[in-house]
């Protein structure tokens, strides 16, 4: 018998023995992931996705005067300084010829609110913009703003 039929015949031989004792308890006693948890995991993986297809909307969208983006991200620096809003982080503030992206951590959905109640109207927020906010199961938040470049319209944003 070759090689290849022996590892084949042996595979099929522990596979019709089952598993140990052992290896049953031990599969008893692992944790269980929830359906929930599951559910969870594969919405948030959704929600990447999605973000990561209108990041490359965004870049693609017609040409626009990319002049704009070193104002635009000094402006949205200097008002996020100057609104000192406690439980918020800055994770990314980037610009671009097109929009700018800012992912804000919010440790509750009070510094959330403050952070729009404090940039409205503000430099750097003048402009046409949209957010989207997801909420953590603790509590915490995260702030995904896009500012777009008045130049250029908003892309038609199919699903990813």
């Amino acid at each position: 018998m070759s090689l290849p039929r022996r590892i084949a015949a042996a595979l099929l031989l522990v596979a019709s023995i089952g598993p140990t004792q052992a290896q049953a308890q031990a599969a008893e006693s692992a944790p269980r992931v929830s359906s929930d948890a599951q559910a969870a995991a594969a919405q948030k993986q959704e929600r990447a996705l999605l973000r990561q297809h209108i990041d490359a909307q965004m870049r693609d969208v017609g040409r626009g005067n990319g002049e704009w983006a070193v104002p635009t991200e000094r402006d949205l620096r200097a008002t996020l300084q100057a609104a000192d809003i406690s439980g918020l982080r800055v994770r990314e503030l980037s610009c671009a010829e097109n929009f700018c992206r800012l992912v804000i951590e919010h440790r509750d959905w009070q510094s959330q609110e403050a952070l729009m109640e404090k940039t409205e109207g503000k430099p750097g927020f003048r402009l046409p913009g949209k957010a989207h906010l997801e909420v953590d199961v603790g509590g915490s938040a995260i702030s995904y703003i896009y500012v777009r470049n008045p130049q250029v319209d908003w892309p038609q944003i199919g699903a990813a």
